[in-house]
């Protein structure tokens, strides 16, 4: 948070596995046939760490998801998210807490 009382994304890390990106994409397969695309992405090397697509996909499958990310690659030192309609912060938050986890977060724009 800064001097203003705002909160800010961190500027970018150069240490592999210390930022963690969650994003949500949505998608259609027919006429009103959704899906959620969910990926876990380390923000330095641009690369995904894990991708799920459901319909839908639950907070606990998310942290389930993580802790499989967790499994292989360690703990990162922060994620970053969206302030979305599909993830339950205080899920997440919970989550973070007992992996102390740092938590930041973008304004979700509403645009898919």
């Amino acid at each position: 948070m800064n001097s203003n009382g705002v909160r800010t994304v961190p500027e970018p890390s150069n240490q592999v596995n210390e930022s963690w990106r969650i994003d949500f994409i949505r998608g259609e397969f027919q006429r009103n046939n959704f899906f959620l695309k969910l990926e876990i992405v380390d923000n330095v090397r641009r690369e995904s760490l894990m991708f799920n697509i459901d319909k839908p996909i639950t907070d606990h499958k998310v942290i389930k998801i993580l802790d499989q990310v967790v499994l292989s690659r360690g703990i990162p030192k922060y994620i970053i998210y969206d302030l979305s309609r599909e993830l339950n912060t205080e899920v997440l938050g919970n989550w973070t807490d007992r992996n102390n986890v740092q938590r930041r977060y973008r304004q979700f724009s509403g645009l898919l």
